[in-house]
């Protein structure tokens, strides 16, 4: 499919494996996976992305602990073990491309990994970041109808929604709005616009090929931009113990 425009119950294996499959036809580099609900959050072969889809959940490394809200991101390096309690609740993105570069041996011993929380406004996934493949926004959505982040015609866009419900649709092309209720996700291509209605909460991740993500980095890396010391977290964290 050139231009996906599919919907599934992130509880339901059978629809979120299509959803997978279809990412992976695209881009073999990335994967969809709901880690199980007792499982420690580990990925021997890749970079995890996990969103936080609903339940509160504490995730430690190293004795360090960290309160999880819904829409908060977590980015894993590879062959880290993080635990996460109560339950395991979230959907995670495998990234089997280039790590970030500072996802090295300080920044693993002291922080494990990163943690953008959904309530922090400074705590973003920005365009111009040049460490990651993905762009992670948060979208509360009201009466009024919300216009969603823009994204590239290269790139794949999953719109999930964590409370409410939801109507996503494509204003160009006159394509038909797309009822989402908790826990949905949409996968869709880059464009057209979106927008939506309703009464809710969501997060959109907006995926960026591989070839693409490491061509902008080695032209960042040529213009001169420095890649985050290993031994600073990133962004603020919120840490507990």
């Amino acid at each position: 499919m050139n231009s996906p425009w599919l919907t599934a119950n992130l509880d339901d294996a059978s629809a979120l494996e299509r959803l997978s499959a279809e990412v992976r036809a695209w881009d073999p580099a990335f994967d969809l996976l709901r880690p199980p609900s007792d499982a420690l959050l580990y990925e021997p072969d890749g970079t995890l992305y996990a969103v936080a889809l609903h339940a509160p959940m504490t995730a430690e490394f190293n004795h360090r602990i960290r309160d999880l809200r819904p829409g908060d991101l977590l980015i894993v390096p590879r062959s880290v073990p993080v635990g996460v309690e109560p339950t395991v609740d979230l959907l995670g993105i495998r990234f089997e491309g280039e790590p970030p570069d500072h996802f090295r041996e300080r920044f693993i011993q002291v922080w494990g990994y990163d943690h953008y929380p959904a309530a922090d406004p400074n705590a973003s996934v920005a365009d111009a970041d040049l460490r990651f493949p993905i762009r992670r926004s948060v979208t509360p959505v009201s009466e009024t109808p919300v216009p969603l982040p823009g994204s590239t015609a290269y790139d794949r866009r999953l719109v999930i929604v964590l409370d409410g419900r939801i109507s996503v649709g494509a204003g160009i092309d006159g394509r038909s709005s797309v009822d989402l209720g908790p826990r949905d996700v949409l996968l869709t291509d880059g464009e057209p616009a979106l927008v939506a209605h309703g009464s809710g909460l969501l997060v959109m991740i907006q995926v960026e090929p591989e070839i693409v993500f490491e061509g902008r980095r080695a032209a960042g890396r040529s213009a001169g931009a420095r890649p985050t010391p290993e031994y600073l977290p990133p962004s603020p964290q919120s840490s507990g113990s």
